[in-house]
């Protein structure tokens, strides 16, 4: 019922969400609480580390060990900190915390995180959603016995469109990527660590916020870029073609992914209230 008017009632707004809270999302606390740990370490290990001296920052690299579900996890960092945000303006960095988990098997998994800092702040929202992104994906692979598609010819074709020059190729392949589950399912984990460290994410239902939630930004861009390309002859072709994609495919995607974000909302307000009654 949510999708008969594209460009309005998929929205995100406070009665949609609404709507959507129905039942509590298991997030997994093993997640969480590695993510945290990781984040820490991570911080420490930053304190023992040499910089290196360049044209536009200080960088320091190191790694930290963890553990999830008996498997270690290896995650490297690289710590990359500038004095102001116009350096990274003018020399045309991207701004960006970013991350990547690479499996080789079971017993031998690396998450590779990119830190940007400015001026020695750390924005610790930014690093710990792409943390336990990263690990939400190890626990996919490890204990929900869940495939990521790394070896999926289609993600290895969405990869490709994505670090071309072809702007409407990267469009169509960024809305594939936010499209898998799994992917959705790590932004999803990401918004509930937002959510319990964001004062402003308040029981009971509080809503006004969480579009500005990692998901809930996710859910705005994929809805964004659903409208502009099914509107557009060339990307409809290639995400319908090339990618066997229909319009209906990326709704019901959308549509299950407002429903794990209604989801981790009754889990954070239950959580906060358990906090809150301590």
């Amino acid at each position: 019922m949510y999708f008969k008017k594209y460009n309005t009632m998929m929205e995100l707004n406070e009665n949609i969400i609404r709507e959507l809270v129905k039942e509590e999302l298991g997030i997994a606390m093993e997640v969480y609480d590695a993510t945290q740990n990781v984040y820490q370490n991570i911080l420490n290990d930053i304190k023992t580390r040499d910089s290196e001296i360049t044209e536009v920052c200080y960088i320091k690299e190191g790694s930290v060990n963890s553990i999830l579900f008996n498997t270690n996890i290896k995650v490297n960092y690289v710590y990359r900190n500038f004095l102001d945000k116009d350096i990274i303006t003018n020399f045309d960095i991207e701004f960006l915390t970013e991350g990547g988990t690479v499996f080789f098997n079971k017993k031998h998994i690396w998450i590779n995180v990119n830190l940007i800092v400015i001026n020695g702040a750390i924005n610790k929202q930014e690093a710990v959603n792409t943390i336990q992104h990263e690990l939400e994906h190890v626990y996919q692979q490890i204990r929900g016995n869940k495939q990521i598609p790394y070896n999926d010819m289609r993600y290895a074709k969405m990869k490709t469109d994505l670090e071309g020059n072809n702007e409407n190729r990267k469009k169509v392949s960024r809305l594939v990527y936010l499209a898998y589950k799994s992917e959705q399912e790590g932004f999803i984990n990401g918004t509930y660590a937002w959510c319990m460290t964001n004062d402003a994410i308040t029981p009971p239902y509080d809503y006004k916020n969480i579009k500005n939630s990692p998901a809930g930004k996710v859910y705005n861009e994929m809805l964004q870029l659903y409208n502009e390309i099914f509107n557009n002859n060339e990307m409809t072709n290639i995400i319908t073609k090339e990618y066997n994609l229909s319009k209906n495919k990326v709704i019901k995607s959308m549509k299950n992914f407002q429903n794990r974000l209604g989801k981790v909302i009754v889990k954070v307000n239950n959580d906060k209230a358990k906090i809150w009654r301590m």
